[in-house]
């Protein structure tokens, strides 16, 4: 019995961060977004915290996120959410 795909594939903040730099990173996580493409599932990308990394991400099609860059953690509050342009 063959197991069904994922819907879902979260990408580690340690493939996230600095990937706007990093060369080797790009390659393994454009061969990620055609994967998941093909199988018909959606990515969220973990561990955002800088402009740079949001942008290459939004650039390669990824459209969910999660990071500081968005909104740091509160306490017995909600965070005001910040949206990149």
């Amino acid at each position: 019995m063959m197991a069904s795909p994922p819907d879902l594939l979260k990408l580690d903040m340690a493939l996230v961060r600095d990937i706007h730099r990093k060369p080797d990173k790009q390659a393994v996580v454009s061969g990620i977004i055609v994967m998941m493409a093909q199988l018909g599932g959606r990515i969220v990308a973990e561990g955002v915290e800088t402009t740079e990394e949001y942008f290459w991400l939004r650039s390669q099609g990824i459209s969910l996120y999660q990071g500081y860059l968005f909104a740091k953690p509160g306490f017995e509050c909600l965070p005001e959410p910040y949206y990149p342009g």
